[in-house]
């Protein structure tokens, strides 16, 4: 009797799983930018875009950006090198050559309080004197109304700082199995209404895109604020919103698209370093984690304890009970990982059934992450940082 009261519990979390990703799909959903809107003023904006290594995404993103629909003469494009070791700023020269929008700036030696992110595009905004700041990541690529269509809609709405969440483009095996668990765990332990509310203090963002009024980000401090930061995009935010400035995050899935990693070791760099900011004194959050993870993993280990007790009650009403329970439960989390996988995250339905492996591999990049913040010592894209200041 014992396991079918925990399937009773296990279906009913399901159950309120499944309203919360509903309820937080629907918002984002209804939070896309219109690829069509009125620009009150043609303002001159600079885009900045930070690149360490980044040879087999940079001419991608620069092409892209070359081929937007705000006037030319009004947007400029400032590519810091952040001291590359590949032919990242000989294919940005290539290109400035012929595209006078384009400028490269060689990022100074780094200093041992700055973060490598955080010191490039600081070095990229300091040259600026546009109206509007765009920090935008290296490994994306832009539909051609979306510098346009961010800047009037944060002008219409008055917006101080706007981030976009980019669609997400996921190509490679550990691509399919991992980042949509991240992304989903993000989704729902981040309250879009609360971020865009100027009366809560909730704060997100993603450095993939961020718009923000240049006058606001010198008032601020701008990147000399959050010099040490790991996740610079959130804690600058946090700034701007608590100097009672505007935030909004927003769904870009129509205007940018990026592919973050390209495979496992990527991967689990790359949200190693993350994870433990994400959820750094954020109890609750933590709590749903681990109780999201919980759900996924019992979609195994109840159906196999199930269909041992039906064998053993072999003819009683509680074994076939506990076998139609079972059933019930994994049917229920089978759909709404389908329902992630095709509606959300665009990848064949077949990986629901590998998401009590991506959690997993997503429970090792936490430990590795807790493990990161305990020594202090966080290693990226061939710098070792530590917590609040870098190493070497």
């Amino acid at each position: 009797m014992l396991l079918i009261y925990v399937e009773l519990i296990w279906i009913l979390s399901i159950v309120i799983l499944i309203i919360i990703t509903f309820r937080r799909s629907s918002v984002f959903k209804k939070t896309c930018i219109p690829n069509k809107i009125t620009l009150r003023a043609i303002s001159p904006i600079r885009i900045v875009i930070p690149a360490r290594n980044e040879a087999e995404n940079i001419s991608k993103c620069l092409f892209s950006l070359l081929h937007q629909n705000y006037p030319a003469q009004k947007l400029k494009i400032t590519v810091v090198n952040d001291n590359s070791t590949d032919n990242t700023a000989d294919i940005v020269c290539d290109i400035a050559k012929s595209n006078s929008q384009i400028e490269l700036i060689n990022a100074m030696p780094l200093p041992n309080e700055w973060t490598g992110k955080a010191y490039a595009c600081w070095q990229g905004a300091i040259r600026a004197d546009e109206e509007w700041l765009c920090f935008l990541d290296a490994d994306t690529i832009s539909e051609p109304s979306l510098i346009l269509s961010s800047v009037a809609f944060a002008q219409c709405h008055n917006i101080d700082l706007l981030t976009l969440q980019p669609f997400q483009q996921l190509n490679t095996f550990w691509e399919k199995v991992v980042i949509p668990l991240v992304l989903f765990m993000m989704g729902l332990l981040t309250n879009i209404r609360n971020i865009n509310s100027s009366n809560k203090s909730d704060v997100a963002a993603n450095g993939q895109f961020i718009l923000l009024r240049r006058d606001v980000y010198m008032a601020i401090g701008g990147h000399s604020t959050v010099k040490h930061q790991i996740m610079e995009d959130v804690s600058l935010a946090n700034i701007v919103k608590k100097a009672g400035f505007r935030i909004q995050l927003l769904n870009g899935n129509n205007l940018i698209k990026t592919r973050m990693y390209t495979g496992l070791g990527s991967i689990w760099g790359g949200f190693s370093k993350n994870i433990v900011d994400f959820v750094k004194n954020k109890f609750w959050a933590l709590i749903g984690a681990i109780w999201i993870s919980v759900l996924f993993w019992l979609s195994v280990i109840l159906p196999i304890l199930a269909c041992i007790y039906a064998d053993r009650e072999s003819g009683t009403d509680s074994g076939v009970v506990c076998l139609y329970l079972s059933m019930i439960g994994l049917g229920l989390l089978l759909l709404l990982a389908i329902y992630l996988n095709c509606s959300v995250f665009n990848i064949p339905p077949k990986y629901a059934f590998l998401m009590p492996l991506g959690f997993s591999i997503l429970f090792g990049i936490g430990i590795n992450s807790i493990r990161q913040y305990i020594t202090g010592k966080i290693v990226w894209k061939n710098r070792t940082y530590y917590y609040n200041r870098r190493k070497t």
